[in-house]
């Protein structure tokens, strides 16, 4: 199953999966300038974005799925009004965007749905970004390689959403670097069940790609702290997740690209 039909299922129940998760909001926003255009890749149904929008910032999103751009557009119909927003759906494995972008934020996990080529994935977000932008990328470390009792070990929670209450069983297994995650919800008698590979890079690979890319000034934090970058991460040091920043460097190779991929 491929990320986008992943998503088409999973939209449904998103905004109730990460309900309350703010972490990462505030260490966005500090290494954001509110006179500078954001993109957000991966912004699913509107997180990160609502909050953005809320507080003054003008942002588009980017998502491969139109039903969770569906759900973003239905949230945040007030600031794509205003033109605030932009909310496109558009796949960087395949293209650049015509805009230039100042920060460019790859959110939760985002990232590491990209099974092969990650080279391309980020050399057009690259292309999409302004000299001397900064790049932003949130990736997972499995729960699994922290935690080797839960691999392949269903376990339970439930939540409220929409005045049901949900059940959502969830087992992860680790293998080759792959995570395979399978999740079902139940509501009201209903089973929905959602397999989802995700691909773990470690810190030393992260900075591998981006250096072939042409970023520059490559750090990691373990933690959403501005404070807490580093221009190397152990990754013995890990836990749940950790963040890398980068900074983009016009290069003449990014000019010959721009000129053969972006519309003119």
């Amino acid at each position: 199953m491929t990320a986008d039909q992943t998503y088409q299922q999973f939209a449904y129940y998103y905004d109730a999966y990460v309900q309350g998760f703010d972490k990462d909001l505030a260490f966005y926003k500090a290494l954001c300038r509110k006179e500078d255009p954001i993109l957000e890749v991966g912004c699913g149904s509107g997180r990160v974005l609502k909050s953005f929008l809320e507080d003054g910032f003008a942002c588009t999103g980017v998502d491969i799925s139109a039903e969770m751009l569906a759900v973003a557009h239905k949230k945040l119909a007030p600031f794509c009004q205003s033109r605030q927003l932009r909310l496109i759906r558009h796949d960087f494995l395949q293209a650049p965007l015509p805009e230039r972008y100042h920060t460019a934020l790859v959110t939760f996990y985002t990232f590491n749905y990209i099974l092969e080529d990650p080279e391309t994935f980020l050399r057009y977000i690259s292309l999409s970004m302004a000299d001397d932008a900064t790049l932003v990328m949130d990736l997972f470390y499995p729960k699994t390689l922290g935690h080797r009792e839960l691999d392949n070990v269903w376990t339970t929670k439930e939540f409220r959403d929409r005045e049901k209450l949900i059940t959502l069983r969830d087992k992860r297994a680790f293998s080759s670097g792959l995570e395979e995650r399978v999740q079902i919800y139940q509501e009201e008698g209903q089973e929905t069940r959602i397999t989802t590979i995700r691909k773990y890079y470690p810190p030393t690979a992260i900075k591998r790609i981006l250096e072939t890319v042409g970023f520059t000034a490559i750090a990691f934090s373990e933690k959403y702290d501005v404070h807490n970058f580093q221009d190397t991460l152990p990754e013995n040091s890990l836990q749940e997740h950790f963040v890398a920043k980068a900074l983009k460097i016009l290069q003449l190779t990014d000019l010959i690209l721009m000129s053969h991929v972006v519309p003119q």
